[in-house]
């Protein structure tokens, strides 16, 4: 990574998540914001922080309750040391909802490994390894939670995961089996920006556009594909979330490529459709079209 300590400049990753996790009334509902990076030595004291915060929901599988988990823990292992670990648990969700990563670290960390089968444990564990930037082992965690759970639900996260390390086969692979699932379209579109930005780190920028383009069209455009199933409320919710930060994608993407008058008029729909969002207006000021 050379001399210069690496962090990244405007940064919109998946990996820029910022999670929030709930114990109540599911045990892990997840806020997490993805997108994509541009990766540089860090020159001046204004760059952006690796992970900024900001985000849209994606729920993970979880539907047990906490008393559901702590009575699987104590079936593991005994009345008391069962509900120790439940509370542990319940504390480290809380701490991981309040960014205290390396806290939630320390209570999730010893009952993932005395309880690796139980999924929930996992899935936290994983989602904590991933914010701590530890994307070996928070894929790890990660594919045992899919095993264990059945779901598809955090491979966007596991996805990003492998973008990090550049393992594009990996990436795709995940991406595929993410289509060919169940999964809602709030979940796909967080899958579809990983995707792009894959492409995008790769130079692929007018493929990650056509691929953006083509799934905001599909979501958002005036016309539809026909046969088109009715959204679900919670799942438009989330969408409406997401809207801004694929304009955010594209308008960026736009500018990469040169294309500044496109790059303004999206930063301008998402300044009107989401005011102060991320850092819009500065990008607008250095294209010379300030607010």
């Amino acid at each position: 990574a050379g001399n210069g300590r690496i962090i990244a400049y405007r940064c919109h990753h998946l990996s820029q998540l910022h999670c929030q996790i709930s114990l109540y009334p599911r045990l892990v509902v997840v806020v997490s914001q993805f997108g994509f990076c541009r990766w540089q030595k860090a020159s001046t004291a204004s760059a952006a922080p690796a992970f900024s915060q900001s985000g849209c929901n994606i729920n993970t599988r979880v539907n047990a309750t906490p008393e559901e988990i702590t009575g699987r823990l104590c079936t593991r292992f005994g009345e008391k040391q069962g509900r120790h670990f439940g509370q542990q648990l319940e504390e480290a969700g809380t701490l991981f909802g309040s960014d205290r990563y390396e806290e939630a670290r320390k209570l999730i960390e010893p009952i993932a490994r005395q309880a690796p089968e139980i999924a929930e444990v996992r899935e936290l564990y994983g989602l904590v390894l991933y914010r701590e930037h530890e994307w070996l082992p928070a894929a790890k965690e990660l594919e045992a939670f899919n095993q264990i759970a059945e779901t598809t639900e955090q491979h966007p996260v596991l996805m990003d995961c492998y973008r990090a390390q550049k393992n594009w086969t990996q990436v795709a692979k995940l991406w595929k089996e993410l289509q060919d699932s169940p999964s809602n379209q709030s979940i796909l579109t967080e899958g579809v920006m990983v995707v792009a930005g894959g492409l995008a780190d790769r130079g692929k920028l007018v493929e990650a556009i056509k691929l953006l383009e083509g799934h905001f069209q599909e979501l958002w455009g005036h016309n539809p594909p026909s046969g088109t199933p009715k959204i679900p409320k919670r799942t438009a919710k989330k969408l409406r979330a997401q809207k801004p930060r694929v304009l955010y994608q594209l308008a960026d993407l736009y500018d990469r490529v040169g294309d500044a008058p496109q790059a303004v008029a999206l930063f301008h729909k998402i300044e009107k459709l989401t005011p102060n969002f991320l850092d819009v207006r500065h990008r607008l000021k250095e294209l010379g079209s300030g607010i």
